[in-house]
């Protein structure tokens, strides 16, 4: 530097002033630091925690220069944000970052309820994963005066989302128990009340629970959006005062899967009751990862639908939900249409205008699935796998014990497709043309084998695999006289 440039230098203010603040996304998965850095020369380096970031247009004013800078981080911390001049001056400032969503680990209730908080002021976890590390009892927190306060929130009015969960809940097959919700005006209530892309496994709901909402009422998630939940329990008893959606693991079901899940409690609503889940349905042709997939899964429950749509496993299952190697040894009671063992209806398009152009490839399906369980209605269209198959529908490879009832009334079921009027049916009520009784060219409708044996100790290993294998991969042979998932002897306690 020769002597001119010094004294240019020497003639300026040669302070370096930084400003700083922080903003953190609405979603609290990333926070924006920026800094306005005022001074008298060129900058010849600017570094936030060491890392050297690009020098932005200086601006003139003043006989200064003006240089603003935005970084956007994903963690909580101290940042420096270091300044160094032309002529080897520096300066620095330390921005603190913090409310940035981060991976938890949950040991108490109280653990839960600021998570819980911080969902519901805006933080979905995207990309963290919460992990629960002791079983948790709620009753600090809970009461039938003091209701728990479901994680995420959906509009009472809209019923849209507005607070999403979008993480990993790692339940750790801890249970969690005296969770207690009485608001029957509220929607979507349950554990979580919303979830969207977010990964849900091994939450178990004790049996001290008790959960009693409006819409979309679950014992683990009211509301669940093109999301995986897996290797979860329910024992809550579970009622639903709304219009419709009632279940043990997921009350609407709207893309993604339900991987070896079981309820046990007793679920009733005014429509669309089901063991697993409430309502399942993608109303658009996309991706294979947001059709819907219920499999090897259970239901040991009373399952009761004050009005339509009761099933073991699923109230009402429409476009693009495969219901897949599951089973149902709870009564299911419906006191109005459709009502059935694994479920009450199958249906592509129940909402037309949603898929008008592909509602054959929207078809919905019940495969290599049993039912132990009663099945009795006050209304019509009753089946021992499904109480109404609707066009384009798949009911095929399934079984059903001989010994159980199936009946309207006092009427019992002795046809495999029930006929006009009542259409009860032992293996299927209505078919979406009765005039055709098993395969009409929109249905497909194929008996199990040996259901009329009565004999279960080997025929439910036949519903895997094709009917035709013995050694399954899926079923547990160490308890012959009825079917019980190889999973289940992991997860229950």
């Amino acid at each position: 530097m020769n002597l001119q440039d010094v004294e240019k230098i020497t003639n300026k203010d040669t302070s370096i002033v930084i400003e700083t603040n922080a903003i953190n996304k609405s979603d609290y998965t990333t926070s924006t630091i920026k800094a306005k850095i005022t001074l008298g020369e060129e900058i010849a380096s600017i570094k936030i925690r060491g890392e050297e970031i690009e020098i932005p247009e200086k601006v003139e004013e003043n006989g200064k220069y003006i240089y603003e800078i935005e970084k956007q981080v994903e963690e909580n911390g101290n940042y420096k944000i270091k300044v160094e001049t032309i002529s080897g001056r520096t300066n620095y400032k330390i921005q603190k970052v913090s409310d940035l969503s981060e991976d938890m680990e949950i040991y108490t209730a109280e653990d839960l309820v600021k998570f819980r908080d911080r969902v519901n002021k805006g933080a979905t976890y995207k990309g963290r994963t919460i992990k629960v590390m002791n079983d948790i009892d709620l009753r600090s927190v809970c009461s039938s005066e003091n209701s728990w306060e479901p994680i995420g929130i959906v509009d009472n009015t809209t019923q849209d989302i507005l607070t999403p969960f979008s993480g990993t809940f790692n339940g750790n097959n801890k249970t969690i128990d005296y969770l207690y919700i009485n608001e029957s005006s509220n929607v979507a209530q349950g554990l979580f009340s919303a979830i969207q892309n977010a990964t849900i496994l091994g939450v178990i709901i004790g049996e001290n629970s008790n959960i009693n909402g409006g819409n979309n009422s679950a014992g683990i998630i009211g509301y669940s959006v093109n999301s995986d939940i897996l290797y979860c329990g329910n024992n809550a008893n579970v009622t639903a005062n709304g219009d419709g959606c009632a279940a043990g693991i997921v009350g609407a079901l709207d893309g993604g899967k339900i991987i070896a899940c079981y309820n046990k409690g007793n679920i009733v609503g005014n429509a669309c009751v089901g063991g697993i889940c409430g309502d399942s349905w993608r109303y658009t042709q996309e991706d294979d990862e947001k059709k819907i997939e219920i499999k090897y899964s259970y239901n040991t429950g009373r399952i009761k639908s004050t009005g339509n749509f009761a099933g073991g496993i699923c109230g009402l299952a429409e476009g693009y939900t495969k219901i897949e190697k599951c089973y149902n040894k709870g009564k299911v009671i419906s006191n109005n249409e459709a009502c059935g063992g694994i479920s009450g209806k199958l249906s592509p398009n129940r909402y037309v205008n949603k898929i008008p152009t592909h509602a054959e490839s929207a078809k919905v399906q019940i495969i290599y699935s049993c039912n132990i369980g009663n099945v009795e209605s006050s209304g019509k269209r009753i089946g021992g796998i499904c109480g109404h198959n609707g066009q384009y529908c798949i009911v095929k490879n399934n079984y059903i014990l001989t010994g159980i009832e199936i009946k309207i009334g006092t009427t019992t079921a002795t046809k495999s497709i029930g006929e006009a009027n009542q259409y009860i049916g032992r293996y299927v009520g209505a078919t979406y043309d009765n005039s055709k009784t098993y395969i009409d060219g929109n249905e497909e409708i194929t008996n199990a084998v040996n259901t009329e044996t009565g004999d279960i100790t080997n025929t439910v290993y036949y519903i895997v695999n094709g009917m035709s294998s013995n050694d399954s991969e899926y079923w547990d042979k160490l308890s012959p006289t009825e079917p019980k998932l190889k999973w289940e002897l992991n997860l229950e306690k």
